[in-house]
């Protein structure tokens, strides 16, 4: 259900942050995975809060992934100094 519901968003955002379609794939993978290992960290009572709490873990992923890369987009490099 998760990644059925949320990939295609993370997608987009992969998308946002990445030219290569290897490295779109291969952050989703890391931001599904990371959100499989955090699910204890999410309250399922709260349904309504996963769609920002994925997206705030995709986007620190990807940034994470693109300093691992050694290469930051223009105009990330400002977002993320802030």
């Amino acid at each position: 259900m998760l990644v059925s519901a949320f990939a295609p968003k993370v997608r987009r955002m992969a998308m946002h942050y990445f030219k290569s379609p290897f490295d779109q794939e291969e952050a989703v993978q890391e931001v599904m995975l990371l959100a499989y290992r955090q699910r204890g960290s999410f309250d399922p009572l709260r349904l309504e809060t996963i769609g920002p709490f994925l997206a705030t873990l995709a986007r620190r992923r990807m940034i994470d992934l693109i300093r691992a890369l050694g290469r930051m987009p223009q105009g990330l490099a400002e977002e993320v100094r802030e």
